[in-house]
């Protein structure tokens, strides 16, 4: 299958920052070893320490020491899985930042909110930081994710507030950091 565009543009964006790191999506991230059912499949994943040129890999075992340090998964039409189960998941496997990107979510959602960032602390995640807006930063990629066709599954990363651009290039932003 054809890789998504904003693979190579966000493993361009680390190289610029001289942050050596393998960006891919939907492959298999087991993290138990021995129990071959305890696995994820990121929608989008990065894994500091290697290098986007490097061979091919079926799947990842983080007790190797592949741990995603990033990922962000799109909310499923299984939404309270995707809500309740894969958080749970994501911090026992060990991962710094996970982002849920709920494409659906509206401001009139009363169980749903487009964006969750769970951010890994001393004690595993904290509660997660929840926002309506169109964007959010991440601080492990640092750069902001935006959405950029609100209701469908397209989102793009910029370093700066406006996230213009999925290339990186532009800087701090024009409108402010907001949290």
């Amino acid at each position: 299958a054809p890789r998504p565009r904003y693979v190579p543009n966000l493993g361009r964006m680390l190289r610029d920052r001289r942050i050596m790191a393998r960006v891919g999506t939907n492959q298999l991230v087991y993290f138990v070893e021995g129990d071959p059912d305890r696995y994820r499949a990121p929608d989008l994943y990065v894994i500091e320490g290697l290098t986007q040129e490097g061979p091919e890999r079926a799947s990842w075992k983080t007790w190797q020491g592949d741990v995603p340090s990033f990922v962000l998964e799109v909310v499923s039409s299984n939404w309270k899985k995707d809500y309740e189960d894969i958080p749970a998941d994501y911090e026992a496997m060990g991962v710094k930042e996970l982002v849920v990107f709920d494409p659906w979510a509206t401001s009139r959602s009363r169980r749903r909110v487009r964006w969750q960032v769970f951010r890994r602390t001393r004690r595993g995640f904290g509660k997660p930081l929840t926002s309506s807006d169109d964007r959010i930063e991440s601080r492990v990629l640092g750069c902001f994710l935006r959405v950029v066709t609100p209701g469908r599954r397209r989102a793009i990363a910029g370093r700066d507030r406006s996230a213009r651009s999925s290339n990186g290039c532009a800087r701090e932003g024009d409108r402010g950091s907001r949290r």
